[in-house]
């Protein structure tokens, strides 16, 4: 669903001061990963470029620019080479993609930094442009869950947004007058459409519009063409988390999950089955969360996980435990799992992030799993927070008032992060970024 026709439950959510921090909490009935308790102590901030700051076991280097890499690795390759060029700009951001610059975004344009050539996109043999709508244009085709090859034609000049289901960002193209240009991406269609649970935890929130939906957005966005099929055997992105990640279903919270398709070129699927208020252990014990990833994901497969946020009284055993048992389940596919630290919230100390109530450092647990597990890990709560120092945080962060959930900027920007640090581990999946 999007916009004016999307059925918003947000009426849960409100805001509290708490010593001079707006704090989002929740009111009874609802699910969600507020904020932990306010960080006291720790490291003085470290500010400085907001470069992805990652972690790897074995021996690594420290590629030129901001990115960051300790004892690194790189991923067990793949499939086979794909290609891709500079792509998508992120919609803000001076630092260019892949690792090679670590400026924090404060404005201007990047590039997704990847130097190979423009795949070839196959044009449209039959244009169903006749059959979207509306001001912005929404295109709603039907079909049953799976996933779907869509290929678009754009002309110019115009800042071109591509959403599909609930705002899941597809593609961001600037294009000049005269230009007439083939893009293609893959949209996983599913029910639910957006969180996997919320319809059924506060049933209040829809469901979302059976089969494919896709949105064109932006500043004099001009469609020429578009057209879609089926496509039986994709390389599926899974991940898994809580709502700092998931597919949100407003403009005003949006999690990096929701925002991380845009970098990646046919045949990457993203399949996001992050959801609100989950930890470590109901991620792994929910059927429609791990439970669907696990009994889906086959070899060749990449799984993205970032938990922590609502470990609050978890302890370290646990979590370890929690994780490792996520971890096995993927080796055994045959798939690739990437750890991702949680992002920082716009409060507290470097040293204090998600330390949580029963003294559990969550952070440093990941680190050490990816180290002990020889796994690549993106470690988003130091980027990020490196990053929270040299911005304003309220023009990133929902309402302006919500310090542990980004909106539409600040998702766009973490899930650049993400691109960046899998560009700067040379993990294979680099090789399908846009």
């Amino acid at each position: 669903m999007h916009n004016t026709t999307r059925v918003m439950s947000l009426g849960c959510r409100t805001s509290t001061a708490w010593a001079g921090v707006l704090l989002l909490s929740l009111s009874a009935g609802c699910t969600g990963d507020a904020s932990d308790d306010p960080a006291v102590g720790g490291a003085a901030p470290t500010a400085g470029s907001a470069g992805a700051t990652v972690t790897m076991a074995g021996n690594g280097s420290v590629p030129a620019g901001g990115a960051t890499i300790s004892a690194g690795a790189g991923g067990t390759p793949i499939g086979s080479s794909g290609s891709s060029n500079g792509g998508a700009a992120p919609s803000s951001g001076s630092g260019s993609g892949g690792g090679n610059s670590g400026g924090a975004p404060s404005g201007g344009t990047g590039s997704a930094g990847n130097p190979q050539a423009t795949p070839e996109v196959t044009p449209c043999a039959t244009n169903v442009l006749s059959k979207c709508t509306g001001a912005p244009l929404a295109c709603h085709f039907g079909g049953a869950p799976g996933n779907y090859q869509v290929t678009v034609q754009l002309g110019g000049p115009g800042q071109n947004e591509i959403e599909a289901e609930y705002y899941r960002r597809m593609l961001t193209q600037t294009t000049v007058a005269g230009d007439a240009k083939w893009f293609s991406f893959v949209t996983n269609v599913r029910v639910y459409e957006g969180e996997p649970l919320r319809p059924d935890q506060d049933g209040m929130t829809s469901k979302g519009i059976p089969g494919l939906d896709i949105y064109f957005s932006g500043k004099d966005s001009k469609p020429l063409a578009i057209c879609y099929e089926p496509i039986a055997k994709p390389l599926m992105l899974w991940i898994a988390g809580d709502s700092t990640v998931t597919d949100q279903e407003s403009t005003a919270y949006s999690g990096w999950g929701q925002h991380l398709p845009q970098h990646f070129i046919s045949p990457v699927s993203v399949a996001n089955y992050a959801d609100s208020g989950e930890s470590s252990g109901s991620v792994l014990n929910s059927p429609k969360l791990w439970g669907t990833i696990k009994g889906n994901m086959k070899a060749g497969d990449w799984v993205m996980l970032q938990v922590g946020h609502n470990d609050k009284k978890t302890t370290a055993a646990t979590f370890k435990s929690n994780i490792s048992k996520m971890i096995a389940d993927t080796k055994t596919a045959g798939a690739h799992m990437i750890l991702v630290t949680p992002i920082s919230r716009a409060n507290g100390t470097l040293a204090s992030q998600h330390v949580n109530e029963v003294g559990a450092n969550l952070p440093q647990i990941i680190r050490d799993l990816g180290k002990s597990e020889s796994l690549p890990v993106i470690d988003l709560t130091v980027t990020t927070y490196e990053w929270l120092q040299t911005i304003d945080w309220h023009d990133y962060f929902a309402n302006g008032t919500d310090p542990t959930h980004t909106n539409q900027a600040g998702a766009d920007i973490v899930s650049g992060f993400v691109r960046d640090a899998v560009q700067a581990q040379s993990l294979d999946l680099a090789k399908y970024l846009r």
